[in-house]
């Protein structure tokens, strides 16, 4: 249909099934504005606003589209659009308030229109229950489903299992989330929105989770591969342009190389040459980051970025890393456990900045919360650690069998001795770097003539494998 048949319009605007495929079939051939004329040109009603104010949504100007369905408060598609903006617009005391006040409690009746406004209302209420962990979240989204049903409308079914999925992975449930995901996925036609989103959600979750599952694309399961491993490239990545996922690998593969500096050159890291070298990797990471905040990934990003900064004397580390832990990973226990891992290990690459007892409420809730994890999780997690953020993982192996062999790996160094898995590491300059380790961590130099120290821990750790290194001094720092 062409949208600038108005006489068209006037009839689809009615009928929920038709127009939810028509609006899809124009938002993919990027005729909204075309649309937004011809509904501006039809005759006023309330239907009409609300086909209007889903387009302004679509644009960004949440605030018009409200107010353009709020002056017909005796529509119900207009009610329910409402209360689906303010859910999708608000936080948790918005949603609290919806789900006070908001039933759509009108009878059901044969008008296609009355059904479709039942559909977004139980949505809406779905979306916004679930969010603050309420169970009758799960009793709303079986009504929209149900309602799906009645209208004959896929969409609208396959719109109930992505919020639902969506809901999953943000309240923790992450194994849920992604076979959810999985029927949107198996039940949409590649290349639309729908599916699309839910293949990067199933991807990050599936990441996050350690599956693999079959019906993920041949592009998502190498990212998958990628990120496990660290050894491919993004462009070595065929991902489509929508694809979000494969942007953490250069900056994981990036914050690896520059936390293997960090262990290798901490004592020469005052050295022109090695300043500009880290100056250069700080830089390319930034660039991976970007200003991205959102979700798992941006936060996971601004995590790296902060883990960076706080490798380089920057005291900013921490404001980054507070700043990118926000709604919705909040909700995940998972990305909680990663966010007090970070402020561990920058409390510990920063051990001057005022802590209070933030370090000691970290390490208590992950010691408790750690085992309660589903066993992929938790597998991540310690990659995580053994990876970026070394003292965490040591400290928590003092509770974990599972977390102290994987601490077995890492170089001990004390006043007494440097230790690998028991074993003393030999020529390693322990009393050097135990003396001077606070100084070095607060952007200061070594004695001149003690440089040839700087080599002797270097070598030391080459000859391991470049093992991350956990420093006494560091552990009684953090008041431990």
């Amino acid at each position: 249909m062409d949208v600038s048949f108005a006489a068209d319009l006037q009839e689809l605007i009615f009928c929920p099934v038709e127009w939810d495929q028509f609006f899809l079939q124009v938002q993919q051939e990027k005729r909204l504005s075309e649309l937004l004329v011809a509904l501006q040109g039809l005759p006023d009603c309330s239907v009409r606003d609300a086909r209007i104010a889903a387009i302004l949504r679509l644009r960004g100007q949440m605030n018009e589209a409200m107010a353009l369905v709020y002056k017909h408060s005796s529509c119900v598609l207009c009610k329910s659009f409402y209360f689906g903006f303010l859910v999708d617009s608000g936080g948790d005391d918005v949603m609290q308030r919806v789900l006070q006040s908001f039933r759509p409690d009108w009878p059901l009746k044969s008008s296609l229109v009355n059904l479709e406004a039942k559909f977004r209302a139980y949505l809406a209420l779905a979306i916004a229950a679930s969010t603050l962990k309420r169970q009758e979240g799960v009793g709303f989204f079986i009504k929209a489903g149900q309602i799906a049903d009645i209208l004959e409308c896929k969409r609208f079914r396959d719109i109930v299992h992505y919020e639902s999925a969506w809901r999953s992975l943000y309240t923790g449930d992450i194994g849920k989330g992604v076979d959810t995901f999985g029927e949107v996925v198996r039940s949409t036609a590649e290349n639309t929105g729908l599916h699309n989103n839910a293949v990067e959600y199933a991807t990050v979750g599936s990441w996050l989770s350690g599956k693999t599952p079959e019906w993920l694309p041949q592009w998502s399961r190498a990212t998958l591969k990628a990120l496990r491993e660290g050894q491919a490239s993004k462009d070595a990545i065929e991902a489509p342009s929508m694809a979000a996922s494969p942007y953490m690998i250069p900056i994981l593969s990036e914050l690896r190389a520059f936390t293997r500096e960090f262990h290798l050159k901490l004592p020469l890291f005052h050295v022109a040459e090695n300043r500009e070298r880290r100056l250069l990797q700080l830089d390319r990471i930034k660039k991976c980051v970007g200003t991205d905040y959102g979700e798992i990934l941006g936060f996971l990003g601004q995590s790296a970025l902060a883990l960076a900064l706080s490798m380089n004397h920057d005291q900013s580390a921490l404001d980054v890393l507070k700043k990118a832990f926000r709604y919705p990973q909040t909700g995940i226990g998972l990305m909680a456990m990663t966010f007090f891992a970070n402020l561990v290990q920058i409390h510990a690459n920063l051990p001057h900045l005022p802590k209070g007892d933030e370090v000691q409420k970290a390490l208590a809730t992950m010691a408790q919360q750690f085992r309660a994890l589903p066993t992929g999780q938790r597998e991540w997690l310690i990659q995580w650690m053994r990876d970026f953020t070394p003292v965490p993982l040591y400290l928590l192996a003092r509770e974990s069998a599972q977390l102290q062999e994987v601490a077995a790996d890492f170089v001990v160094v004390s006043a007494t001795g440097a230790r690998r898995a028991g074993t003393k590491v030999k020529t390693y300059p322990k009393d050097f770097m135990t003396r001077h380790v606070l100084t070095l961590l607060a952007g200061g130099q070594i004695p001149v003539e003690q440089r040839h120290q700087a080599h002797r821990h270097r070598h030391a750790l080459e000859s391991l494998g470049m093992p991350p290194v956990i420093y006494q001094p560091i552990i009684e720092k953090l008041g431990t």
